[in-house]
């Protein structure tokens, strides 16, 4: 990646946004029961609720149009109900072997278009509304390893590169010289931590096998809306298929 890692660190400094996060994000997410329907609602305790109520995804669309005040109620979508997926993930660096995204995946495809498969647990509606974020977000996919997500209540993309190792392509005779597993894991997680110095705000991981196309290991790498250059994502793309 040329000009350095002074140039790079500046550039970025440069570029992050000034997204500032809702400060009941810092609570826990819990099973809560759902105010309208009864069934469970996997969401935060809002202060306007019963304790131990909350909105499930499924009713969200009906109560919308029959609540004068949905942030008075119900609290704030991605914050108070309708979380980003729970997502279990290595992180490099960390202590931990597991930690836990709530990133909401798959918005659009590779090449902007809205994805709707399980729209009734994704927030398409606040994404589409905002003509703007859209557009700026799909200007910002890049090399076609890139989807629109959304992650702790914040859009942004979602750079995967998948690896194959020798469990996930068992079935390929032709496949003789790949890792394994366990230790392609370790070189991604290594390769990952690298890169974390280099693009300071966008996180890292490798998540777990079941969120990629043939439980083949990959990469991840979360970029909030407008936190890199074009360049840089270039770059980014190019090290992420790299490693």
């Amino acid at each position: 990646m040329g000009g350095g890692l002074a140039f790079q660190l500046e550039i970025t400094m440069k570029t992050q946004t000034a997204f500032q996060p809702h400060p009941d994000l810092s609570k826990p997410a819990k099973h809560l029961r759902c105010c309208c329907c009864g069934d469970e609602a996997y969401g935060r305790q809002f202060h306007n609720q019963d304790l131990g109520y909350g909105l499930c995804a499924r009713c969200v669309s009906y109560v919308t149009p029959r609540t004068e005040d949905m942030a008075r109620t119900y609290g704030i979508e991605g914050v108070h109900f309708k979380l980003d997926t729970p997502a279990q993930v290595r992180v490099p660096g960390s202590t931990q072997e597991w930690e836990t995204w709530h990133i909401t995946q798959n918005l659009s495809d590779r090449w902007g278009d809205i994805n709707r498969h399980d729209a009734e647990n994704k927030p398409l509606g606040l994404l589409e509304a905002d003509v703007e974020l859209l557009a700026r977000l799909r200007s910002q996919l890049t090399d076609e390893l890139t989807f629109i997500v959304r992650k702790d209540n914040q859009f942004g993309l979602l750079f995967e590169v998948e690896y194959r190792s020798r469990e996930s392509e068992v079935n390929n005779v032709d496949e003789e010289d790949l890792k394994p597993h366990s230790e392609l894991v370790q070189i991604l997680l290594k390769g990952l931590q690298a890169l974390a110095h280099l693009y300071p705000g966008v996180a890292f991981a490798v998540p777990e096998e079941k969120w990629i196309y043939g439980d083949r290991a990959a990469a991840w790498a979360y970029v909030p809306d407008g936190h890199l250059t074009k360049e840089q994502r270039s770059a980014l793309a190019l090290a992420l298929s790299n490693l």
